[in-house]
């Protein structure tokens, strides 16, 4: 075991509690955070920035309040534990089946309990000495309360620029840059979505490995006949404990079928972040390609809530998402979703997830899973049209969550029009409805700019946020989501003089101004459509860019743009 155990030394490398219990306390290496033995992945431990957390096994016998199903539950074991080990852990905890072992944690196991109440199969693992944690498995509510019709009538106020809405995400204009690609996929996360819909199918994504239909896990993955997504809601299968393939009747928990039973919510999620563009159908998403991924987690005995998100997730980045979102919450903190999430920095994935509709302050009252303190993390509050926070006036009685330190930015939240079930479209509310304009944003960087580290493209999203009064104080950037600048288009929303300079090839433009915003780099943009702020540019700086005798087009915003001068 390469493990380093953090132990009292005046206690001989044992802690004896007051109670009688024996706890240990575990620091995990980077290289115990993520597996490394799933074929066809390949982390990069150099791409995970946060360290491992230390684990108290004794911490792990209070649960958290909340609610967890009553039949499930997870395991995590030491690195390096035996078969032999965790078979005898299994039998004290009296369970039923294993259902699903992770592929990016190591170790980490969803069982099914049995014998005794989830309360007492925790109690019994934690008391087997190879188990490094165990917990519930915890339900989460969600936060709810072109030439493509509803973009041109200015219904989809939230992708419009900031001159029309001041709440508006600037995506318009980034459009002129760069439209999305089929090369990015985005999870969906959520109670499934109607992946026929007319403005949804065309960027559905498919599994390419499998083949549909054939009663084979043609790609080794674990889940048979996959090709739309999945269904995590239904836990009547189970899957071989020790991660292999096949078990039971040979595929993990759910089924095949991703599509929404009860809710429009993942339906109206998906549309947000890649509803097709420019095709006179409907609305459109921020991406208007992408590869949008169907994952189901619907509660089949409660339409408000949502089980085996762990589980969507860990699907997801294994099969090649590199954004996620995530727009529900709860209030209780999972050991297991953090682990997760910290196995799929090495996978360069960011996790976008809503803040919540209840008006806290979460920096002292925290909410999951985007409260977890982790980089890779994107949380998002709900604005209206106006650029002010959302609140119970007109937000249908809720008010968007807000935190200084645990909430990052601000986006479209209010009366959001987007694709929902039935093939129609429909409006809804929340902060479930703001973070797919943010997880939208950070898939059209990534397909822009597919060399980047996730770290920077989370950067850019929070560089580049428009400053607003309202939410200073109340988000980390103080700012609204600007698509266009975090695309990397221009520098700041407001300039005085502006210097623009020519790069090495391929052409590129730096900029830089003297009001402390940062630095921003465009790449030549599609369209030979060049979108600056209000100031002075170099005529020769933007003309000598080996474009040939190719017209560019220079849009001004904010007041002229005077080219000519340095």
């Amino acid at each position: 075991m390469n493990s380093t155990r953090l132990l009292p030394p005046a206690f001989g490398g044992l802690l004896l509690l007051a109670s009688g219990a024996w706890a240990q306390v575990y620091q995990l290496s980077r290289a115990e955070a993520v597996r490394r033995d799933v074929p066809g992945l390949e982390p990069r431990l150099d791409w995970i920035l946060d360290e491992p957390p230390v684990y108290d096994r004794q911490s792990f016998r209070v649960i958290e309040p909340g609610i967890y199903d009553p039949e499930t539950a997870f395991v995590r074991f030491l690195p390096g534990a035996s078969t032999a080990a965790r078979e005898a852990a299994h039998a004290m905890a009296g369970i039923g089946d294993v259902l699903w072992a992770s592929r990016l944690v190591p170790d980490l196991y969803l069982v099914r309990v049995d014998r005794y109440a989830v309360e007492q199969t925790i109690e019994r693992y934690l008391d087997h000495p190879e188990t490094l944690y165990a917990q519930p498995n915890y339900r989460a509510r969600r936060d709810l309360d072109s030439n493509d019709p509803s973009f041109v009538d200015y219904t989809l106020w939230g992708m419009q620029d900031r001159y029309d809405y001041a709440g508006g995400s600037n995506a318009e204009f980034a459009w002129d840059e760069h439209r999305g690609s089929a090369g990015i996929t985005i999870a969906v996360v959520d109670s499934g979505f109607e992946y026929d819909h007319e403005d949804l199918a065309a960027n559905h994504w498919t599994n390419p490995a499998e083949v549909a239909d054939n009663g084979i896990d043609d790609d080794g993955n674990g889940y048979v006949d996959d090709v739309d997504g999945w269904d995590f809601s239904d836990m009547s299968q189970c899957v071989d404990w020790t991660g292999a393939v096949t078990a039971c009747w040979g595929s993990a928990p759910g089924d095949n079928d991703p599509s929404p039973g009860c809710s429009d919510h993942g339906t109206h999620v998906a549309g947000t972040i890649g509803a097709k563009g420019n095709n006179s159908l409907g609305v459109v998403g921020v991406n208007w390609q992408c590869g949008l991924m169907a994952l189901k987690c619907q509660d089949p005995d409660d339409c408000d809530k949502l089980v085996n998100t762990v589980l969507a997730f860990d699907y997801a980045v294994a099969n090649g998402a590199r954004v996620s979102n995530h727009s529900y919450g709860r209030s209780s903190f999972s050991q297991v979703e953090h682990d997760e999430v910290l196995a799929s920095q090495a996978f360069g994935h960011v996790f976008v997830a809503s803040a919540g509709n209840v008006g806290n302050d979460n920096d002292v009252t925290p909410h999951y899973p985007d409260g977890i303190d982790l980089a890779n993390i994107i949380s998002v509050a709900a604005i209206e049209s106006d650029g002010d926070i959302a609140t119970a006036g007109l937000f249908g009685g809720f008010d968007s969550s807000f935190g200084a330190t645990t909430v990052d930015i601000g986006a479209p939240g209010y009366q959001v029009y987007s694709t929902i079930t039935g093939g129609t479209y429909g409006y809804a509310s929340g902060t479930s409805m703001a973070a797919p304009h943010v997880a939208g944003a950070v898939g059209l960087i990534m397909s822009r700019y597919p060399e980047l580290e996730w770290w920077r493209v989370k950067g850019r999203i929070m560089n580049a946020a428009r400053p607003q009064p309202t939410l200073a104080g109340k988000t980390v950037t103080g700012g609204i989501l600007d698509v266009h600048r975090a695309l990397g288009v221009w520098a700041a929303p407001t300039l005085g003089t502006l210097v623009y300079g020519a790069a090495a090839s391929p052409w590129s433009m730096s900029s830089s101004s003297t009001d402390g915003l940062p630095k921003a780099v465009a790449e030549t943009p599609e369209d030979g459509v060049l979108n600056l702020w209000a100031g002075s540019a170099s005529l020769e700086a933007v003309t000598a860019s080996g474009l040939g005798n190719r017209m560019l087009t220079v849009r001004a915003h904010g007041g002229p743009v005077l080219l000519g001068t340095p």
